[in-house]
């Protein structure tokens, strides 16, 4: 009768050894799981591609900018006006812990945003690094940078294919004009489509300038003429119709003619729907897509 005693107690201790640690593990889990939990639950994006960023984490968003292209699943919410000129008004109405928007138009917002005790945050996306740097920085501020590493990982690979045979543009040099044909600048290393030349190997004729430390460089015709470049890209800005035929006829002039790129046809227009000033989750895509250009010329 006393082992038997003995033994039941010995069992009811165990039982409770146990019970403590079932207990222990449950409260390590919960707490677990409360730090993962998303710290903001009513977000504004103020432009698209801030939209984007925040799709490849399926962040729930109250409000985005009044923008096409938006990622299909915020497109029912409520507008806020455009990324240029938001409104400070319907954003408040939404109650938001937090807006993000791009840094570009950080100054025409931030001080109103502050105003209506806002709580603000901007992504860089100017270059092409800016773009992987700012998927982590989404990642870290809503605590799900388990994530992260899938989406660079992915970034990545797509990256080593779109360089893949980039080796053969090395010494080529590119000049990249950005206007309205009549006015134009070059853009250099610190514009996202010239970060895009930097990754891709190629001479971008804008960095050897004097402004060269700016995103868009002045730059004249003689100058231009005098580092003869390889090929010419011109991007149209403001009314693009107008912009392109006013760049056609700038090349005509006999001092463009003494360049390589003339004298070989290798004068591309580009538009910035294909190839956007400024990066978004799409960069990858547009990497490839410029050193198909500059390797094989415009197909259509």
């Amino acid at each position: 009768m006393k082992k038997r005693k003995l033994l039941v107690m010995g069992l009811l201790i165990l039982l409770s050894v146990s019970l403590a640690a079932c207990d222990k593990s449950t409260a390590s889990h919960k707490a677990g799981s409360s730090s993962t939990k998303q710290p903001y639950s009513r977000v504004v994006a103020g432009t698209r591609t801030v939209a984007q960023y925040l799709d490849l984490y399926k962040i729930k968003l109250v409000g985005v900018a009044n923008e096409e292209g938006m990622p299909a699943h915020y497109t029912h919410l409520k507008k806020v006006g455009q990324p240029r000129e938001l409104n400070v008004e319907a954003i408040s109405g939404l109650k938001p812990d937090l807006f993000i928007g791009d840094k570009g138009f950080e100054a025409m917002s931030s001080h109103q945003l502050q105003a209506a005790n806002i709580k603000s945050r901007y992504l860089d996306s100017s270059s092409y690094d800016k773009v992987f740097q700012n998927v982590k920085t989404v990642g870290k501020l809503f605590n799900q940078e388990s994530k992260t590493n899938g989406i660079i990982k992915k970034l990545k690979s797509g990256e080593t294919k779109a360089l893949a045979g980039s080796e053969k543009l090395k010494g080529k040099k590119v000049l990249l004009l950005f206007g309205t044909g009549s006015g134009y600048m070059a853009a250099t290393k610190h514009s996202f489509l010239g970060s895009l030349l930097t990754k891709l190997g190629v001479t971008n004729v804008a960095d050897g300038l004097p402004k060269s430390q700016i995103a868009y460089a002045p730059i004249s015709l003689e100058s231009a003429v005098a580092k003869n470049p390889d090929v010419i890209l011109t991007l149209a800005h403001g009314n693009k119709a107008i912009a392109k035929k006013a760049f056609s006829a700038e090349m005509k002039k006999a001092l463009w003619q003494k360049t390589n790129a003339v004298k070989h046809h290798r004068v591309y227009p580009i538009d910035d729907q294909k190839y956007p000033v400024t990066g978004n989750i799409h960069a990858v895509s547009v990497l490839n897509r410029l050193k198909e250009l500059l390797l094989n010329g415009q197909t259509s």
